[in-house]
């Protein structure tokens, strides 16, 4: 990765609190199993190799899920690049989603089974001269976040 980052204090205010509860709420989850929101700001040439959610993945084994296991994403875009740039690429489903404010990903991490989903491997490809892209991980895991 890099991106900059920075964390948002879980529950530091009441609009916060709303969107854990929802983030929690759609998943069927309470508001504990929320992290901290991610904000990540990339500018020219900064992306996020392809990496999946649950852990590194590891050429013999697969993933080596670290726990706690992170079950679902939503990713979160804040402002709209220009067409092409800052795209988030899954290469084994061949999709590609690029920034538009208000745009969300939400995605499964993990196969019925509880394993890893391979599927969700990822990427954030690289931005332009210029151009600066902005968005929020929300990260729904399995255990309480309190």
């Amino acid at each position: 990765r890099t991106s900059c980052f920075t964390w948002l204090a879980k529950q530091q205010d009441s609009v916060i609190q709303r969107i854990e509860a929802r983030a929690g709420e759609i998943l069927g989850y309470s508001d504990i199993n929320v992290e901290p929101f991610q904000l990540v700001r990339y500018t020219q040439g900064q992306m996020f190799k392809t990496h999946h959610d649950m852990g590194p993945i590891v050429d013999d084994e697969g993933i080596q899920i670290i726990p706690p296991r992170r079950l679902a994403t939503f990713f979160i875009y804040l402002n709209t690049t220009p067409r092409g740039q800052g795209c988030t690429e899954f290469p084994l489903l061949d999709t590609v989603v690029c920034p538009r404010r208000g745009r969300a990903l939400l995605f499964s991490n993990v196969e019925a089974s509880g394993e890893a989903d391979p599927l969700t491997v990822h990427r954030a490809n690289p931005v332009g001269a210029g151009v600066v892209k902005y968005g929020m991980n929300i990260w729904v895991n399995e255990k309480s976040m309190q």
